[in-house]
């Protein structure tokens, strides 16, 4: 696994007029780019963004939907049902352990990234990145940010972990309507 941070980022997400530059970038495997920039919600709020590498082009800037990596993530689960449960598990500890952070900078993002027992165990993981769109490393990584960030803007929020919950289950119609949910 390949991941280097850069702070501050190069990214520039554009919004209401206005220029703003991540905070933190973080690149996998030379594939992909997680751009974290600051949010609106809350005090140390933030937005994850990202970009593919692909053949030499890089995409526009893209903000990850619960539908995309949910869907990949049952992509994975058809191929290969045991290890990719034992993932999402994996996931819903984290999710259960994880805090909000209270400064948004780089090492309070790099310090979460690093105590992650999943990631640590990505290898673990690896062969799940043969099914589905996404790498695993991309997958994880996003998953722990994911997971942070919904602690961070409201501690008794809980749209991530019960994705995940309904992810293990085989009710196809109740995981994407709840990874669909906008509130209304």
């Amino acid at each position: 696994m390949d991941i280097k941070f850069i702070s501050p980022g190069t990214q520039i997400f554009k919004r209401d007029s206005h220029s703003f530059q991540s905070v933190l970038d973080i690149y996998i495997n030379q594939k992909y780019v997680l751009a974290i920039f600051p949010g609106r919600l809350s005090k140390n709020d933030y937005l994850i963004k990202y970009r593919e590498f692909v053949n030499g082009k890089e995409s526009r800037l893209r903000t990850p939907k619960h539908i995309h990596w949910v869907t990949d993530l049952l992509i994975k689960k058809e191929c290969k049902p045991k290890l990719t449960n034992e993932l999402i598990n994996a996931l819903l500890y984290s999710w259960n352990n994880s805090s909000s952070i209270s400064n948004l900078n780089k090492n309070s993002i790099v310090k979460i990234l690093k105590s992650s027992k999943v990631i640590s165990n990505i290898d673990y993981y690896s062969k799940l990145s043969k099914y589905g769109y996404y790498d695993i490393e991309f997958l994880i990584i996003l998953a722990e940010l994911l997971a942070v960030q919904e602690k961070t803007n409201n501690t008794s929020a809980f749209m991530f972990r019960h994705i995940l919950e309904k992810s293990l289950t085989n009710d196809l119609f109740s995981i994407i309507s709840t990874a669909t949910h906008n509130g209304r």
